[in-house]
């Protein structure tokens, strides 16, 4: 996989845990389909560079994002990754939130699931 990260400046590791991520996204995608089989190979530059491209037009200090419809986490927990702000992935695929629970774990991303439909999440205020 081709992983320009290179060009955000990231710390490494921020870098590490996006990695990690990436690997976590590889292994869980065989048993339930989080991206295109076709999309692996340029998971970096199709997936995880465009969820970094949002980080300019975050505005600071925000205190946290809504991410509604996460699926395999982009954009919303690339962006708790890399910039540490909380965010809330509202995901109604019980799968996949399973998997985006595992993710924010293994990734320590500031990141709380809602395995719900958009309109019965209830966040906090």
């Amino acid at each position: 996989m081709k992983r320009p990260a290179h060009r955000f400046d990231l710390p490494r590791e921020t870098r590490d845990r996006l990695e990690a991520f990436a690997a976590l996204l590889a292994r869980w995608n065989h048993r339930i389909n989080l991206v295109s089989p076709r999309d692996l190979p340029h998971l970096w530059e199709r997936h995880i560079a465009d969820s970094l491209q949002l980080i300019d037009l975050l505005d600071p200090p925000r205190t946290c994002g809504i991410d509604i419809g996460s699926g395999a986490g982009f954009p919303g927990l690339i962006l708790a990754i890399a910039t540490g702000i909380p965010f809330h992935l509202i995901e109604a695929d019980q799968r996949k939130a399973s998997f985006l629970r595992e993710a924010a774990r293994v990734t320590a991303a500031p990141a709380r699931v809602y395995a719900v439909r958009a309109e019965a999440a209830q966040l906090p205020p």
